[in-house]
């Protein structure tokens, strides 16, 4: 039989290490404290409107599949929901930056980033997208979408690509950044790159070594 409890208020670590499954917030609930429900057994969860932060490790370590996001969240905080199996998620269209490693090792098939300008280092690591759309983005940090299945990617908008940002994936197609100020190998390996060029490019300037070219 499950257990439920309906919450008024999360402090830091109040709920951590419980046999929670099921959780309802109350309408005054405006935080969600550092491993609030950190190492627990919450299979789902609603965030509702009137919480504006969720800290660091909130629900790491749980058996997440389905997470609905408040739409007044700003920020999504390191670690917020490691080691999960959620599938797909939509992030809010305030949320700006997602932080280091704040969806790493989750079962996520579906990622829509609506406004996200800022992807944190490991943010997205060792998922199982296969397609991503970066039209917002600007900033991607180190091993953001390593290890996952990623097979076409636009980076058109983005202006800076850190060290092994898509270290890992299955990517065929590519339309580089050409503006992007990058760091280190961020695509190596992959099994081979099709280069939609916009502008004149030398493809070792963006760190694909291993790879196997095709360029137009």
């Amino acid at each position: 039989m499950f257990k439920k409890r309906i919450i008024k208020d999360v402090l830091r670590n109040q709920f951590a290490n419980q046999n929670i499954v099921r959780i309802k917030f109350g309408k005054k609930v405006k935080t969600i404290g550092v491993r609030g429900f950190y190492n627990c057994n919450l299979e789902k969860i609603i965030i509702p409107d009137n919480i504006v932060e969720i800290q660091e490790k909130a629900f790491t370590n749980n058996r997440l599949k389905k997470v609905i996001l408040s739409n007044n969240l700003e920020i999504i905080e390191s670690n917020t929901f490691k080691n999960n199996k959620i599938e797909e998620i939509i992030i809010p269209e305030k949320v700006k930056e997602i932080k280091d490693e704040a969806f790493k090792n989750n079962q996520l098939k579906k990622l829509e980033l609506s406004n996200t300008t800022t992807i944190g280092s490991e943010a997205f690591n060792n998922c199982l997208l296969k397609n991503i759309n970066l039209n917002k983005v600007k900033n991607i940090y180190g091993s953001a979408f390593a290890n996952n299945e990623i097979e076409k990617l636009d980076l058109t908008n983005v202006l800076k690509i850190d060290i092994f940002s898509f270290y890992n994936n299955n990517i065929n197609e590519l339309i580089p950044a050409y503006k992007s100020k990058t760091k280190g190998k961020f695509f190596y390996p992959q099994k081979r790159i099709y280069f939609t060029v916009q502008k004149k490019i030398n493809p070792f300037k963006y760190g694909m070594g291993n790879n196997k070219y095709i360029s137009t």
